[in-house]
């Protein structure tokens, strides 16, 4: 009786142990210059694999970054999407250019990218020009 309680209980933590999401999907990891966004862990990293230290908000727009095919997004779709139906829309900008003037250095001091600005219209995510050509 102990071993037909006890089998079940085994072959499904031996099945749950085989079969887990890592093997069924492996980890997607997005690159860009030399930034990776793990998917599956939710966050960026460096080169040499350490985690880069982002709040919320600036993990929420350098996915957007990543995601985008261009890498350029649009202010208007930025202010909606990282603050849904927000009406107040100077407040919106100011907190987006705060945004964008802290997480400019993050960037550019541990990669190899940029973040840069149409005046007015877009921020485009780029990978820095090398002196050494």
């Amino acid at each position: 009786a102990f071993l037909s309680a006890t089998l079940p209980l085994l072959l499904k933590r031996y099945r749950k142990e085989l079969i887990t999401p890592q093997s069924i999907h492996p980890e997607k990891i997005i690159s860009f210059g030399n930034l990776n966004l793990s998917c599956e862990t939710a966050s960026f990293y460096k080169e040499n694999e350490e985690k880069l230290k982002l709040t919320p908000q600036q993990y929420a727009l350098m996915e957007m970054f990543f995601l985008s095919p261009t890498h350029i997004l649009n202010r208007s779709d930025i202010c909606e999407s990282l603050w849904p139906g927000k009406i107040n829309a100077d407040e919106t900008l100011n907190t987006l250019i705060t945004l964008i003037r802290r997480l400019r250095p993050l960037v550019e001091e541990n990669s190899n990218l940029k973040i840069t600005t149409d005046r007015g219209r877009a921020y485009a995510l780029e990978i820095k020009k090398s002196d050494h050509l």
